[in-house]
C-alpha cells in the first residue's frame, strides 16, 4: 500500500505496521497470475516512449490505440479530466476513433452530472462487430479514454478468448503519478484474474517528474551510456525517444521524492497539532472548571486563550506556557515528559 514515502509517513506518524497479503491466484496450486507485458507502437521493441511535446505524445498514443483496438480493448489513463477530454476529442477527429472511442470520467464535462460509468466500463471490453465489404464481419474493440477515476477500482472484465490470445486488454499510461500506489492501480486494470494483459507508457518530457530531471531518466534510453559516479552526467546519450522499462522505476522514485517533501510538511503540521492537543489535555486535567460560566474562567484559562489565539506551536513556547500555568516545574521537565518532542 502506498509509495515508500507514504509508508514511512504512516509508520512514523500513526505507528502503522504492514503485512504482505498475496493475491488469491498466488495462493492456488498450479495457477499463476499473469503480469502485464510492456508494448509500444514500435514493432521491433517493447519500450517506454518519452516525447518532447504533448502533440507528439498524443500522436503516438492514438497510433498505438488504433492499432491495438483491432484486437483488444484499450484503456488510456490520462493525468486529469482536462487531458482526458483533449485526448478523446483528438481521437474523435479520426474516422476510426469517432466510432470506437468513449470517454470515462466521474463527472460529465457537458452536463456536470455523474457519468453512467457502470455502463461505460461494461462497454469498454465488448467487441464491436461491423460488416466486412468482402463478406463476413470485422471485430474491433472500444478505446476508453479516462483519468485517475477510471484508472482505479473498475473491473474491465475480459471474457473473449481472442483478446487473451492477442495479449489481453491494453492500458496506456500518459503520465507518472505522484504515488507508486496509483501506478499499481493502473496496472491492475489489465491482466485481471487469470487473464493476460499488456501496458504501454507514453510520456511528455514537459510533465512532472520528467521536467528538470533529464540527467536521471535519459540514462535509461535505448543505447544510452550510463555514467559512473566519476563521470559527467552531461555525457549521457540516448537513442531517440525510446527508453528501457527500467525508466519507470526511476521516474516513480523521482515522484516519490516530491511526495516525501509534501508529507514532511504535513508531518510537521500534525506534530504541531499534537503538541497543542497535549497542552490542552494536560491543562484541563490540572485546571478543571468549577462552574459553567463563560470561558475563560480564571487567569490560567486566560493565558491559554491568549496563547492559542497566537497560533503558536513552537515547542519552546509551549514548554514556557506549561510552566507559567503550573503544569510542570520547568521547561526541561515538560520537554522530557512530552510525547511529541521530536521533530
Amino acid at each position: 500500500m502506498g509509495s515508500p514515502a507514504e509508508r514511512a509517513f504512516l509508520q512514523q506518524v500513526f505507528k502503522a505496521e504492514y503485512v504482505y497479503v498475496p493475491s488469491f491466484l498466488d495462493t492456488c496450486d498450479g495457477v499463476q497470475k499473469n503480469a502485464p507485458t510492456l508494448v509500444s507502437s514500435n514493432h521491433n521493441a517493447s519500450v517506454v516512449t518519452i516525447r518532447n511535446t504533448i502533440n507528439e505524445q498524443f500522436r503516438d498514443v492514438i497510433k498505438l490505440a488504433k492499432m491495438k483496438s483491432r484486437q483488444v480493448p484499450v484503456v488510456i489513463v490520462c493525468p486529469d479530466p482536462f487531458v482526458a477530454k483533449q485526448m478523446y476529442d483528438s481521437l474523435c477527429q479520426t474516422s476510426y476513433g469517432e466510432k470506437n472511442a468513449q470517454l470515462l470520467l466521474e463527472m460529465d464535462p457537458l452536463t456536470h452530472g455523474r457519468m453512467d460509468y457502470g455502463k461505460i466500463v461494461d462497454n469498454a471490453t465488448k467487441a464491436i462487430e461491423r460488416n466486412n465489404p468482402n463478406g463476413g464481419s470485422i471485430k474491433s474493440f472500444q478505446i476508453t479514454v479516462t483519468d485517475l477515476f477510471g484508472g482505479r477500482g473498475h473491473d474491465y472484465r475480459i471474457n473473449d478468448e481472442d483478446v487473451d490470445l492477442a495479449g489481453g486488454l491494453l492500458m496506456i499510461a500518459l503520465s507518472i503519478p505522484e504515488s507508486e500506489r496509483e501506478f499499481i492501480q493502473w496496472m491492475g486494470r489489465t491482466a485481471r484474474s487469470d487473464r493476460r494483459g499488456q501496458y504501454a507508457v507514453i510520456l511528455n518530457s514537459e510533465d512532472r517528474p520528467l521536467k528538470g530531471n533529464d540527467d536521471r531518466y535519459k540514462a535509461h534510453g535505448v543505447g544510452a551510456f550510463i555514467p559512473d559516479d566519476d563521470d559527467d552526467a552531461s555525457t549521457v546519450s540516448y537513442d531517440g525517444h525510446r527508453y528501457n522499462e527500467s525508466v519507470v522505476s526511476t521516474l516513480l522514485s523521482l515522484a516519490d521524492k516530491e511526495t516525501e517533501k509534501n508529507l514532511n510538511s504535513l508531518k510537521l503540521k500534525i506534530l504541531q497539532g499534537q503538541r497543542l492537543n497535549e497542552l490542552c489535555d494536560k491543562f484541563y486535567k490540572k485546571h478543571q472548571s468549577q462552574d459553567s460560566g463563560v470561558w475563560p474562567s480564571g487567569w490560567q484559562q486566560e493565558k491559554l486563550r491568549d496563547f492559542l489565539e497566537t497560533g503558536s506551536s513552537d515547542f519552546d513556547a509551549i514548554a514556557k506556557l506549561a510552566v507559567e500555568v503550573n503544569l510542570t516545574s520547568s521547561e526541561f521537565q515538560w520537554k522530557v515528559m512530552s510525547a511529541y518532542n521530536a521533530e
